[in-house]
């Protein structure tokens, strides 16, 4: 995670020392030629006005990597949900959006749109495990798999883990479970 946001900010900077190069030559450019001031803040303009529109795109980009908080979409057993909100909660305190079905689904809505629509717009996927795998568990992982969002299972209560989760290192809250909230905020945020 980190080495990602330095290499966004490393972009940045990088955007930032080409554009300020280029109005360096240009102005340069310009006195040498013996262009007046009139002319050269125009030709200054219009060379900005090119280099931003140009680099719009990964000013825009890198500026939301860096701003925004971490996008979390937590899946849970109902039988878990006090669980599950204390997890969210802790997030949250550390800064993350945490996405909990029973918080956002509204009466009326359809829980799958609601569900494909938050695993599409998040981050990191945390599954959390106790007894055996429910169905909408598998169907939420295999989204958020294909969207390529990082997977933290996180197990409690004698969990059975399903086969697409047997390659992941888990967080076990079974065991020290400040401890474990302590690991997935690290992980998470």
């Amino acid at each position: 995670m980190k080495a990602k946001r330095l290499r966004n900010i490393s972009l940045l900077i990088s955007i930032i020392g080409s554009l300020a190069s280029l109005i360096g030559f240009s102005i340069i450019l310009t006195q040498l030629l013996g262009f007046g001031k009139e002319l050269t803040i125009s030709l200054l303009s219009i060379l900005i006005s090119f280099l931003v529109g140009t680099f719009s795109v990964y000013f825009a980009r890198a500026a939301k990597k860096l701003l925004r908080s971490r996008r979390i979409f937590l899946s849970y057993p109902h039988e878990n949900k006090d669980l599950a909100l204390k997890i969210s909660e802790v997030l949250r305190k550390a800064g993350a959006k945490v996405w909990v079905d029973v918080e956002q689904v509204q009466p009326g809505e359809s829980i799958t749109l609601s569900i494909e629509k938050a695993i599409s717009d998040s981050d990191t996927f945390v599954a959390l495990l106790s007894g055996k795998p429910k169905p909408n568990l598998l169907y939420e992982l295999g989204l958020a798999k294909a969207k390529g969002l990082k997977v933290i299972p996180v197990v409690f209560e004698h969990a059975e883990l399903p086969t697409d989760l047997n390659d992941y290192y888990y967080i076990d809250l079974s065991t020290n479970m400040e401890e474990g909230f302590e690991r997935l905020v690290k992980a998470t945020t």
